[in-house]
This record gives C-alpha cells, sequence and structure tokens, in this order.
C-alpha cells in the first residue's frame, strides 16, 4: 500500500508550501545518504521523503494524490519504487560516492553516541551498605568551538562548491528533475572549508572526566551498573557508561548471596565445656553462645547480620561456623598426652574400686552400666 505523502513529512493535510519544503528538507538531511552511509533503513526512508514532497510540491499531482482513495493514492510503497524513481535514485547515491573522492569538508557523519566500558572496585562493608565512588574515564564529547560541526566558526563562509550556492542538488532525467538539499552545506548555500582547529574537522573530541558512580547496598560481582548518557556525545543523545563492579576479598569474611560467612576457632575446652564468646559482624562484635558438647565444624546463624538489598528485601544472615584446632604444636600436644595419662589412671582405680562391690547384686547392675561409658 502506498503512504500517505503527509504521513511521510510528517505534515498535517492542507499544510502551506513553505511548511511542506521545510518539513522536506529537515527530513532528507537528516537521512541523506552522505550521512547515513550503508544504512538500508535510511536509504529506504530519504526515497520516500523525496517521493513524497515530489508530490506535494506539485500543484497537479497534490491535487491527484489528494483526491484518490486512500490505498489508492499515488507514491511509493513502503519498499517497492517505479523503475523510473530507481533510476533517479541510481544517480542520486552514484553522485554522492563520487563526491566523497572530491575537495572540500562535507558535514560530519550522524553518529550516534557510544557506550563506555569502567571498572569500580570496592569492599565488602561498601557492598553491604552501598557507596559512591568517583572514577575517571575517556570520552568523545561535541566540541564547543565549532559545536561539532568540524568547522572553523571564524572562518569566512564561500560559496557551495556542490550546489553552486543554490543549497540544492538537481537531477535530471528526460523533462523531469528532483531537486534534494545539499548535505555538504546543510541546504544553506554556503559552506566553510576551513576545518576547526580544536577537534582537526572531526566535531568531536576526547577528554577525561570524573564521574560519580553511586553503587547500591548488596551489589554482587560482575553487577553492570548504568550511567546514563556519560558515555561517547553523538548527534542526539550521549551513549551510556557501564560500570562492572568489583567486590575486593575480605581478609576473615566470605559471602554467599547475601549471607556472610565467617570461621570462628574455639579451644578443645570451650567445645566440650560451652562458653560465650564474641564474634565479629560487618557492624561490630556481637556474644554467640557456644553449647556444652559442641562439635567442630558446628554452624550458628546470626539472624539479620548480613547484606541487606536496597527496596526492603530480607537482609541476610552471617553463619558462624566453629573450627577445634587440627594441628597442634608441641607443647599442647604435651599438655594434651598427660590429660589423658590422667584420665586414664583416674578410670582404672575406679574400675578397682567398684570390683570391691562385685559381690552385691545392685551394685553389679551399676557397675555394668560404669564399664559401658567408661569403655
Amino acid at each position: 500500500m502506498a503512504r500517505d505523502a503527509y504521513e511521510v513529512l510528517g505534515v498535517l493535510r492542507g499544510a502551506g508550501v513553505t511548511e511542506i519544503k521545510k518539513a522536506y528538507r529537515k527530513l532528507a538531511l537528516d537521512y541523506h545518504p552522505d550521512r547515513n552511509p550503508s544504512d538500508k533503513i535510511a536509504e529506504t526512508r530519504f526515497k520516500e521523503i523525496v517521493i513524497a514532497y515530489e508530490t506535494l510540491k506539485n500543484p497537479k499531482k497534490k491535487a491527484t494524490h489528494d483526491s484518490a482513495p486512500k490505498d489508492a493514492r499515488p507514491g511509493a510503497g513502503p519498499t517497492d519504487f517505479s523503475p523510473e524513481w530507481e533510476e533517479f535514485f541510481s544517480r542520486i547515491f552514484k553522485s554522492q560516492r563520487d563526491k566523497k573522492g572530491r575537495s572540500g569538508a562535507a558535514a560530519p557523519a550522524r553518529t550516534p553516541g557510544g557506550d563506555l566500558q569502567a571498572r569500580v572496585e570496592i569492599s565488602l562493608e561498601d557492598a553491604a551498605t552501598g557507596a559512591e565512588r568517583e572514577i575517571e574515564v575517556n570520552r568523545r564529547v561535541v566540541c564547543e568551538i565549532c559545536e561539532g560541526k568540524g568547522v572553523d566558526p571564524g572562518a569566512q563562509p564561500s560559496e557551495c562548491i556542490h550546489c553552486r550556492g543554490s543549497g540544492e542538488v538537481r537531477f535530471k532525467q528526460g523533462l523531469a528533475e528532483v531537486s534534494i538539499p545539499c548535505s555538504t552545506c546543510m541546504g544553506e548555500g554556503v559552506h566553510i572549508r576551513e576545518k576547526c582547529a580544536a577537534c582537526k574537522g572531526a566535531g568531536r573530541y576526547q577528554t577525561r572526566e570524573r564521574i560519580r558512580v553511586k553503587v547500591p547496598a548488596a551489589v554482587v560481582e560482575g553487577t553492570q551498573l548504568r550511567v546514563r548518557s556519560r558515555g561517547d556525545e553523538g548527534e542526539g543523545e550521549a551513549g551510556d557508561l557501564l560500570v562492572a563492579v568489583r567486590i575486593k576479598p575480605h581478609k576473615i569474611f566470605g559471602r554467599s548471596g547475601n549471607d556472610i560467612l565467617f570461621n570462628q576457632p574455639i579451644t578443645f575446652t570451650q567445645a566440650a565445656l560451652g562458653d560465650e564468646i564474641l564474634v565479629p559482624t560487618l557492624e561490630g562484635q556481637v556474644k554467640v553462645r557456644i553449647p556444652v558438647g559442641t562439635q567442630s565444624g558446628q554452624t550458628f546463624r546470626l539472624k539479620g547480620k548480613g547484606l541487606s538489598p536496597a527496596g526492603g528485601h530480607e537482609a541476610g544472615d552471617q553463619l558462624v561456623t566453629v573450627e577445634t584446632p587440627i594441628r597442634l604444636n608441641k607443647k599442647l600436644h604435651q599438655l594434651l598426652e598427660q590429660f589423658q595419662r590422667f584420665v586414664n589412671k583416674k578410670i582404672q582405680c575406679l574400675r578397682k574400686e567398684l570390683q570391691r562391690y562385685s559381690t552385691n547384686p545392685l551394685i553389679n547392675r551399676l557397675l555394668d552400666k560404669v564399664k559401658f561409658f567408661l569403655n
């Protein structure tokens, strides 16, 4: 189905000649092949814009277009163009390709702002509470001297050599003629050939900037934070800055999700007899009760002492795993051997004492129970 010419140019039905020409000029420059090289979508859009303008600027074609049913209006479909139009466009695009090799600076290509990559390193304590960091990045920004045009603003303009001052480039085929805005002078008819000294004609230059990055609480290793519009500047919106988060290993704490992991060494006597000890957390020391008969490797949970994500999500816990000594120094080894000899000696004495009462049935039953626990 042919597209409505008013719709293509973005103007209301009944728009005047001046308004139609203004809309055409802006759109034709936006989608011009010089500014969108190798962009098939822009190429198709450019063709539609040219045909729509040629339809509405000619009173007879405009009248025919306005009176025809919407689905039968003359003009191009979204992707199909008549052979006559394709011949025109092949000449237009060939002309633009040939122009690249001639003298004179063309307008900078329409390049969108690109995203930038950076990294920020924080501690586990920072990950628990959230933090702000300043990082330095190299980014391309629009030249303030030439406002991104790439030409010397102080130089005197001269007549554009491509359109000879008309602001338009005309293409003829038989009796037909098509005019498109000149992309070299942006339809102005005059052109400054001297490049901007500040950006060397690129319209952009590289600068090093310090940018503040907010790191949320409970962030995980490898998270990519997006800082809007702090990437490279282009035509339109600037790109974004993507900041990868790295969390430095902690000296004593580990992490599993939002839980904090900690290994707490205790003595044999603390494990056997129980005790109350002080355990470090990210918020300071807290008391933990070690029950009688605690086994090495046993884990105790400190509720809410882990990481607290933003947005009211439930905080993690701290998991404390107690460990008794595995490797003993020489002194401790000797002391444990002395303790073992003392215990064995006491057990043997108790056995001999109990055997004196072995003739008593009640003592015998008691002796059997004691032997069970001693063996």
